[in-house]
């Protein structure tokens, strides 16, 4: 019996580890060589764009999991769908528990501490001039482009469909970690339907 994902709708697993520094450069030849290839009529301003996000989620994998195994991420392209969805993994501490100690909120649930992450200008390292921006935009370019974003670290669930208000949940059992598994339209009529605002 045939698969029903043939392999070139596979995006092939690939696991990144050291400093994110050292790794930018790895993420995008990964995203270059063996997601762009199947993206059709992707321009080149969209294309940058969903680097930047894609980058954002695997170096805040590795900035705040700081898990030894690094990040791990693999996908599926849907191209009747025009749209494709990618998994990023760490086995690292997860969200909660450097928000809680920033926050001094040892009640904090894992659900809420997912939520503050997300929100623009919110982040453990505030030092940084960019500190709360990478969820805050991927998010905003999932909102824009129609994408879905999805996030468990511990036993918190967060996820937000386009601009739907978020779901947040707190589950019944919990993984170690942060998995972020987000969908991307990559149908260009999208944003030239919603203009130039990328």
């Amino acid at each position: 019996m045939a698969s029903p994902f043939p392999q070139k709708d596979i995006i092939r697993i690939n696991r990144f580890n050291g400093k994110p520094v050292d790794i930018e450069s790895e993420v995008v030849a990964w995203l270059t060589d063996d997601v762009k290839p199947f993206l059709p009529e992707v321009t080149p301003r969209l294309w940058k764009k969903m680097v930047s996000n894609l980058w954002e989620v695997v170096h805040n994998g590795i900035l705040h999991g700081e898990s030894e195994a690094g990040v791990t991420a693999a996908g599926q392209f849907y191209p009747q769908k025009r749209y494709m969805e990618v998994a990023f993994y760490d086995a690292g501490h997860g969200i909660a528990k450097p928000v809680r100690a920033f926050l001094s909120k040892n009640d904090m649930s894992d659900a809420a501490c997912i939520t503050w992450a997300t929100q623009l200008g919110n982040s453990t390292r505030p030092m940084k001039e960019s500190a709360g921006l990478g969820l805050h935009l991927l998010r905003e370019f999932l909102n824009l482009n129609g994408g879905v974003i999805q996030i468990v670290s511990g036993n918190g669930y967060y996820g937000a469909v386009a601009n739907l208000p978020p779901d947040i949940q707190t589950l019944r059992n919990s993984i170690e970690g942060t998995l972020v598994n987000i969908r991307v339209n990559y149908d260009e009529r999208l944003y030239r339907i919603k203009g130039e605002n990328l």
